[in-house]
């Protein structure tokens, strides 16, 4: 049997994972060609969990077993539905929900919560293991519609205020690449249309720098932020400013 040293199988599985079409089912297989293989392969077949349906959640608690050890240590990238969020389901999941000791992101999409708020309940708990790992935070529901927009908003704020670690928030429609490295500064994304979240609500993070996505009303309590904490207003990405007055996309400091 020919030994292959260990740099040199991350380094094949890194190549599969990154250019092979069928990724998965490549890494399926290299993870049963020895021991050696099982771990390089399974974290990155793992490294995203997608739950969109409570029988995505169902399939998920029926074939992995819980614990630290597990499948589970290797979920960095954790997607719900905005659904499963204030339906409940996840409250049957507790034990595998607690076995994520790693996770680097957590990304709630879908439609706008239109008559139950997020459910921190639910959520902190859940999350409570991997707390202090926890770097970014995705929400890219609509937060214009829907009647509950304030206690959405709270929901969001206790969420992110439970998370210490905390550096990146996107509440904007678009969503952020996972492999894309976190900012050097805090930041935030923004394109919330007609209404602004309260960046003084997020007690943990003086955020450095805003990436706005649409134009965003001033307001004086915005103002004040930018003038205490902005460093960076990033409008790279920003459609006004690029179709309709035809300026250089750059950066501008506060």
């Amino acid at each position: 049997m020919v030994y292959v040293p260990q740099d040199i199988v991350d380094l094949i599985v890194d190549q599969l994972h990154s250019t092979a079409l069928y990724c998965g089912n490549s890494l399926r297989a290299t993870s049963l060609v020895s021991t050696a293989w099982v771990n390089p392969s399974q974290r990155r077949l793992f490294a995203t969990l997608h739950l969109y349906s409570s029988s995505a959640v169902q399939r998920w608690c029926s074939r992995i077993r819980p614990g630290p050890h597990g499948i589970s240590r290797h979920v960095r990238v954790l997607r719900l539905s905005s659904q499963l969020v204030v339906s409940g389901v996840l409250e049957t999941a507790l034990p595998h929900f607690a076995s994520f000791k790693n996770l680097r992101e957590l990304d709630i999409a879908g439609e706008a919560v239109r008559q139950n708020r997020i459910r921190i309940d639910v959520l902190v708990p859940l999350l409570s293991s991997s707390a202090g790992t926890l770097k970014r935070l995705q929400c890219t529901q609509d937060f214009q519609k829907g009647a509950p927009r304030d206690s959405t908003w709270e929901s969001l704020y206790a969420l992110a205020n439970s998370l210490p670690n905390l550096t990146g928030i996107n509440l904007s429609n678009v969503q952020i690449d996972p492999l894309t490295p976190p900012c050097a500064r805090p930041c935030i994304h923004l394109s919330p249309g007609y209404q602004l979240p309260d960046l003084f609500a997020f007690k943990h993070i003086e955020f450095q720098k805003l990436v706005v996505i649409d134009p965003i009303p001033p307001s004086p309590r915005f103002l004040e932020y930018c003038q205490h904490h902005l460093r960076v207003l990033d409008f790279t990405n920003n459609w006004y400013f690029t179709h309709e007055i035809q300026a250089p996309s750059s950066q501008y400091l506060c």
